[in-house]
């Protein structure tokens, strides 16, 4: 349709075997006189309705299209990168964990209960069994708070007012970094399709789909509303401070897309260094615990000979 098509041309080269349904359905409520806009919604995918629903009540359909395909495919990409980068660690770590409750829960204690029939002192051995039992169960135990705690955000919708809280306290920490990073991404999509700021920050304020990025908006509208210059109303928000530098230098900046962009580039740069650190540190700490399940079986099984030379 940007280039010229008609929508019934679009519908018709569009139409193969896997969507004639839902094409044929779109044509027949077109001629009962619906809006197509209004089928739109219908018949959008989810995940592109949590971008395309805010933007259309304030934009041209194509604009709000657009924008909408913009910020999902952008944000599919950094879930796919996030997802890669953890996988792995997350991966060991579970795996690290089950391998640690299997020695504690059966092999370590059947090896001290034949260790005890040699005599031998297993008095260590028994600090180290109820060492790892306790960081298994700490380990249950964090995972069930954090379920708990994502269950409870995603549910009763708490996903700003928990942001707005860290991001009080640690401004400069990694929630804060990625509520200002979803937040940068979504008014600079406003500012290439010529969105002026207070009207762009009213439509981000309306996306109730996208919590963070919409009590950012809403915070610096409302302190525009009442008077404040944009320049200060950022520099108060609840964003990181490398955006708010950034800010500061693309007010005065010719080009404030470019200064914006550079931003996001920087935090994709910032975010892998951050996985990298994060996988290293997992890693650590996963094959730390696999040495020592290692060596103590080793010990143990040593054990029955020192006591054999002892005698």
């Amino acid at each position: 349709m940007t280039n010229g098509f008609s929508l019934q041309d679009a519908l018709e080269v569009l139409e193969d075997d896997k969507n004639s349904t839902c094409i044929t359905m779109i044509r027949e409520r077109l001629e009962r006189g619906e809006l197509f806009s209004t089928i739109f919604r219908t018949v959008i995918p989810p995940g592109i309705s949590a971008y395309f629903d805010g933007f259309s009540l304030f934009l041209p359909f194509l604009d709000s299209l657009q924008i909408a395909l913009e910020l999902y495919r952008k944000e599919k990409k950094e879930r796919q990168i996030l997802v890669k980068g953890l996988l792995y660690p997350f991966g060991l770590l579970i795996a690290t964990g089950g391998g640690v409750f299997l020695f504690s829960a059966m092999i370590m204690p059947a090896m001290l209960g034949m260790m005890r029939q040699f005599e031998a002192d297993t008095a260590g051995y028994e600090r180290l069994l109820s060492v790892l039992q306790g960081m298994f169960t700490i380990f249950l135990l964090l995972a069930f708070a954090a379920g708990c705690a994502a269950f409870y955000v995603y549910r009763e919708k708490k996903a700003a007012m928990l942001y707005d809280r860290i991001s009080s306290r640690f401004p400069d920490s990694f929630v804060s970094a990625a509520g200002s990073q979803q937040f940068c991404r979504f008014y600079l999509e406003c500012i290439r399709h010529g969105v002026p700021t207070q009207r762009a920050l009213r439509i981000l304020s309306s996306l109730t789909k996208k919590p963070v990025v919409s009590f950012i908006a809403a915070s610096l509208d409302r302190q525009l509303s009442q008077g404040t210059d944009m320049q200060k109303a950022f520099q108060s928000s609840r964003t990181e401070s490398r955006l708010k530098r950034m800010f500061r230098i693309a007010v005065y900046s010719s080009d404030s897309e470019k200064m914006l962009e550079g931003y996001l580039a920087m935090a994709a740069v910032r975010n892998e260094k951050r996985i990298r650190r994060f996988t290293r540190i997992l890693q650590l700490v996963c094959y730390g615990m696999i040495a020592v399940i290692l060596v103590s079986i080793y010990q143990i099984l040593l054990m029955p000979v020192s006591v054999i030379q002892t005698l």
